[in-house]
């Protein structure tokens, strides 16, 4: 397939996906906790990632779109979300912004070290395997998830800095 026509099928797809999950997952995550939702997200996005490894050898356009739709629900509207969300919820009182940065940072780091990984796996041994390093790197990072602190079991940052600002 053409480059635009991928872009058509799995970009485009995967971006409107985690726009409309996004909301829904902020309230899932109200109810069942960041971290929590967090967690479903990534292991939705690696069985969507294992899906893809069987079927990257006959790609059409529909298994494409359905693909980049759960992808986009359950990685950029969901563990991309509630990552942000935890950076907020778990930052100090007195420098509310320091997470959020330091997951902006570290994630742009991440996007250039993957795309190095990945294109170099690829390369080397094909779709398959490159999709498959993708997995095992999100494997490691659900594996990091489960050293988040549960924000309840903090104290209210939010409340911490209005009294510290006044």
């Amino acid at each position: 397939m053409s480059a635009d026509t991928i872009s058509w099928w799995t970009l485009t797809p995967y971006a409107l996906a985690g726009l409309v999950f996004g909301p829904i997952a902020g309230m899932l995550a109200a109810k069942f906790g960041y971290r929590s939702i967090l967690q479903v997200g990534l292991v939705g996005t690696f069985l969507g990632l294992l899906a893809a490894i069987f079927l990257v050898d006959s790609p059409t356009p529909a298994v494409l779109l359905a693909l980049s739709v759960f992808i986009g629900v359950t990685y950029a509207g969901t563990a991309n979300i509630m990552l942000n969300g935890l950076g907020i919820v778990l930052s100090p009182a007195d420098n509310q912004g320091y997470l959020p940065g330091m997951n902006a940072g570290a994630f742009n780091l991440g996007a250039g070290l993957s795309f190095a990984i990945l294109f170099a796996v690829l390369n080397a041994s094909g779709y398959a395997m490159g999709i498959t390093a993708g997995a095992v790197i999100l494997g490691l990072a659900f594996a990091a998830s489960l050293l988040i602190p549960r924000p309840e079991s903090l104290q209210d940052n939010t409340t911490d800095a209005t009294i510290t600002a006044h």
